[in-house]
């Protein structure tokens, strides 16, 4: 009933409604609407309430509760059902349990903060309360195992496409799963996605997407040595001000949803070839690292199967992932 209240004080625009109207509309007593009124409150919201006039909202917290993402949210696929969490370890481990437990495909579960939050090869990705958007989606497509990392590259282009529309931010992507901005001499990591399955040999039984971005931290607030590797969004907006996190989700999950739909019609190769416009190893000399293996090279480019194509000495790698390093002498910003 909470969302019910707070929609009808969202309808209002700017004046009062009483409680006694909200009653009837939602055929409860007057002391129901009390109480969730005061609930709402303890979430953050600013409500107002006079005598003999009602309630009026006067703002609402910058807080990714369910409330705020369903109002207005123009995907359809996706949030039957949002887990939300002031702090977590995990939204990648939590979402792969209710995977594992049927959960529908689209459940989301988003947090404030990760204490343990997960990039790859083990590594954890800083998330502090209130900068963060840190979400993990739970997809269930008919595909084999081996198109799962196709996932991660779909869902860098939907990204990198919202921040754009909402920000402006010219975001690229680094492959596999990193969403940078150029800088002097290097390119900073405002973001990471990373994708886990529950397969068979034959057919995907879940993905798990997970989604972290770096949006309203200033520099100060990243860890020492984290510094000269990365940004927020805030930093790259004009004015320095803050990003709306609930705008920039709602669109992240649109843009996923229409990328995903192409996805399931088989438009798979005008994709990768979207993703190509946003990449930025192409022509690059880089480092990959796959376990104690290491291979340096020319990138020529990203294959039709979503792979690295690499030139080293008179051999041509297919690599299918790996921890990728640019050299220096790519740099000429």
């Amino acid at each position: 009933m909470q969302d019910d209240v707070l929609g009808l004080l969202r309808k209002q625009t700017g004046t009062y409604m009483s409680g006694e109207a909200m009653a009837a509309k939602l055929g409860v007593s007057r002391i129901a609407i009390w109480k969730q009124i005061q609930s709402l409150k303890k979430h953050g919201y600013d409500i107002s309430a006079l005598k003999k006039n009602g309630y009026i909202l006067r703002s609402s917290p910058d807080l990714m509760l369910p409330t705020e993402i369903k109002a207005g949210l123009q995907a359809k696929m996706f949030c039957p059902k949002i887990y939300y969490f002031p702090s977590i370890d995990s939204t990648n481990n939590f979402a792969k349990k209710l995977a594992q437990s049927g959960a529908p495909e689209g459940t989301l579960v988003l947090a404030e903060m990760q204490t343990q939050g997960k990039g790859r090869l083990g590594r954890s990705w800083f998330s502090p309360a209130g900068g963060s958007i840190c979400f993990s989606l739970v997809l269930r497509p008919e595909v084999l195992p081996a198109y799962a990392q196709r996932f991660t590259l779909m869902a860098g282009i939907a990204v990198a496409a919202a921040i754009k529309k909402v920000c402006g931010a010219a975001i690229q992507l680094k492959w596999p799963n990193d969403l940078v901005i150029a800088g002097k001499g290097t390119y900073l990591k405002v973001g990471g996605i990373l994708t886990e399955m529950g397969a068979e040999s034959d057919r995907v039984n879940y993905l798990v997407t997970g989604i972290g971005l770096n949006v309203n931290i200033d520099k100060n607030k990243f860890p020492a040595e984290l510094r000269s590797k990365v940004t927020s969004l805030k930093a790259q907006v004009p004015g320095n001000l803050p990003v709306v996190r609930v705008k920039l989700l709602q669109q992240i999950l649109l843009e996923l949803e229409r990328y995903y739909k192409r996805f399931l019609a088989g438009d798979w190769k005008n994709i990768v070839h979207e993703y190509r416009s946003f990449e930025i190893l192409a022509g690059k000399n880089v480092k990959i690292r796959q376990g104690e293996e290491i291979i340096s090279g020319k990138v020529i480019e990203i294959d039709a199967e979503g792979r690295l194509v690499l030139k080293s000495k008179n051999q041509v790698f297919r690599v299918i992932a790996g921890e990728v390093t640019l050299q220096k002498n790519n740099f000429k910003l």
